[in-house]
């Protein structure tokens, strides 16, 4: 390969390494900005990807603050789970012992409706 195309292919690899976080991202603010009332909406939907990993007797920020969204959502409201729920990959065998903690990663996000 000539210098051109390893430059191209290291630039290349760092855009790609760079787009990936492992932190939680959400807004800090729990103020909603809308220019709707609540009579001009017909139907909402909330999505929750990349729900799971919460402790074992806790849940995650992200969580508590769907659950106090859908406290005060109309009944024409509809939570969807996009994927991601259980960590690290998907759940385990009955005799596993990470068992529980896949069960309770489920769980935990179901019961906040």
């Amino acid at each position: 390969m000539n210098s051109t195309k390893y430059f191209c292919l290291i630039i290349g690899l760092l855009l790609l390494s760079n787009c990936a976080t492992y932190k939680p991202q959400y807004k800090t603010s729990n103020q909603t900005v809308s220019n709707f009332s609540k009579e001009d909406v017909a139907h909402s939907f909330y999505l929750l990807g990349d729900g799971g990993n919460s402790p074992i007797g806790s849940e995650t920020i992200t969580l508590k603050r769907l659950r106090t969204q859908l406290e005060s959502a109309s009944k024409n409201s509809t939570l969807l789970f996009l994927g991601d729920n259980i960590y690290p990959a998907g759940m385990p065998k009955k005799n596993k012992k990470r068992r529980a903690f896949a069960e309770h990663q489920l769980n935990i996000q179901t019961n906040i409706t």
